[in-house]
């Protein structure tokens, strides 16, 4: 009698029933599908940071002669640890005289046999970069934004005189995921500032008033790494 019953009040709603099956399943494969895309993102970004040997720390520092590099190095649990030059620079005759900023980050010169550098910019397109040509790799967003072209020259204000460079490529770097002049300019820039990247050689006679410094380093765990960051 029961079943007959449970029966019958399926036939009199199959409509709402097959209804509920339909949102159960669609709420079913929309987490499946989710969960997958989230489990991809999160691979994806522990293959990019290990294939770029992102840092464990940052610190920035107005001024550092290199040689201090190695008594920092000394430090117990640092296992490597590089400086860099960091410049803010006006592009000139870009966007119709419209004020475009870039941070310009050197690259480390490191021997052959040496591993690559601490936050290794992965190039997407174009060509590697050299001590001797006066070369930068620009971000993918804002190379296509300004709609450049591979080899095209843009000039660079330092320190009052133009200083042109050749765009050898694009490259990502993983270290600034939405680079600002200030914190203020948040809400302001419609478009972020990109930090290209040039070899040190040519970065260094760019340095001048207003160039910092940038101290990465890696630890040789992660338990080392969060031990000095609650010393600090």
């Amino acid at each position: 009698m029961l079943r007959r019953k449970m029966l019958r009040d399926l036939l009199e709603n199959k409509l709402a029933y097959i209804a509920c099956l339909v949102i159960i399943a669609i709420g079913l494969m929309t987490y499946t599908s989710i969960s997958i895309v989230m489990e991809n993102l999160y691979r994806a970004k522990d293959n990019f940071y290990a294939e770029a040997r992102f840092a464990d720390g940052f610190a920035r520092v107005s001024s550092m002669p290199a040689a201090h590099l190695d008594h920092l190095a000394r430090i117990e649990g640092i296992g490597d640890i590089e400086g860099r030059l960091v410049k803010d620079v006006r592009v000139l005759n870009m966007d119709g005289g419209q004020n475009v900023h870039l941070r310009l980050v050197s690259l480390p010169s490191l021997p052959e046999e040496h591993d690559r550098p601490i936050n290794t910019p992965l190039l997407v397109d174009g060509s590697p970069l050299n001590d001797k040509d006066r070369a930068l790799w620009l971000s993918p967003d804002f190379f296509a934004a300004r709609e450049l072209e591979l080899g095209e020259e843009i000039a660079l204000l330092v320190e009052g005189r133009a200083v042109v460079f050749t765009i050898a490529g694009t490259a990502q770097s993983p270290e600034f995921v939405y680079a600002l002049r200030t914190s203020r300019r948040c809400t302001q820039c419609r478009r972020p500032l990109a930090s290209p990247i040039c070899p040190a050689p040519q970065c260094r006679p760019c340095s001048g008033s207003g160039t910092g410094s940038m101290i990465w380093f890696s630890c040789w765990n992660r338990a080392i790494s969060m031990r000095m960051w609650k010393k600090d």
